[in-house]
């Protein structure tokens, strides 16, 4: 899991086992390899989530100073370890691709001002949004960085950019209208398959015999047309 440096997370065990070690359980973040301290070991901010439940989770805020790179959680309790493995993106908007702004610009309905979203609700919902147009956006490696296929900003020229943040910000408004219409939406898993647990979507027919993945807006594929040299799959322009 990917979580961005300057942003407050929530971590949380396996079952372990044992109610009640609040107070003593305690938490920390080391680098990986190496094993250096990057947070010390501590009980704050550990709760047991639901009550009863033997499962803990650290809510902590990450430094933004916090070098890009993975990193060891490393759990502490008589009689009970737990680890896992976290990946720290660089400081700074969560979304890339997209701004609020160009949310605000496409959103032609007013939809997200006459709901009065909050900031952090805006921001999380382009993100989401980011993550799923980026995962149609051709076999490219992730950035180290971001944990995107893209930097805008060196990789795409003003109007891919442009196209880009629009494909986003469709994407974030269907989710919207979604999540309205359905509450607990879910998505048309057809297959997963491999050690990477690749997940091949149901698909829906549009114009001239081409397919659109129903977990996609289908203004996705019109917005990237631009981008076609990155050949993104699933997401067909269709009117």
């Amino acid at each position: 899991m990917s979580y961005r440096a300057g942003t407050t997370i929530t971590l949380s065990t396996e079952p372990l086992g044992v109610t009640g070690l609040v107070g003593t359980i305690t938490a920390a973040l080391v680098t990986l390899p190496a094993g250096a301290s990057a947070i010390p070991a501590t009980t704050t901010g550990i709760s047991e989530a639901p009550a009863g439940s033997t499962v803990y989770a650290w809510t902590i805020a990450l430094p933004a100073t916090l070098a890009i790179g993975d990193y060891g959680v490393r759990w502490v309790a008589p009689g009970r370890n737990a680890a896992e493995t976290i990946h720290v993106l660089a400081a700074g908007t969560p979304a890339i691709y997209a701004t609020t702004a160009d949310l605000t610009a496409h959103d032609l309905a007013g939809l997200v001002a006459s709901l009065a979203l909050p900031a952090a609700s805006v921001v999380a919902l382009l993100a989401r949004a980011e993550r799923d147009v980026d995962r149609v956006l051709g076999p490219l490696p992730a950035r180290a960085d971001t944990g995107l296929k893209l930097d805008p900003a060196t990789d795409l020229t003003v109007p891919q950019r442009a196209a880009l943040a629009r494909a986003v910000s469709e994407q974030a408004l269907w989710l919207l209208r979604g999540a309205i219409m359905d509450p607990t939406p879910e998505r048309a898993v057809k297959k997963v398959t491999g050690p990477d647990f690749s997940t091949e979507y149901d698909t829906a027919p549009v114009a001239n015999g081409a397919t659109v993945d129903r977990h996609l807006a289908p203004g996705v594929g019109r917005e990237l047309a631009p981008l076609a040299w990155l050949r993104p799959f699933g997401a067909r322009a269709h009117a």
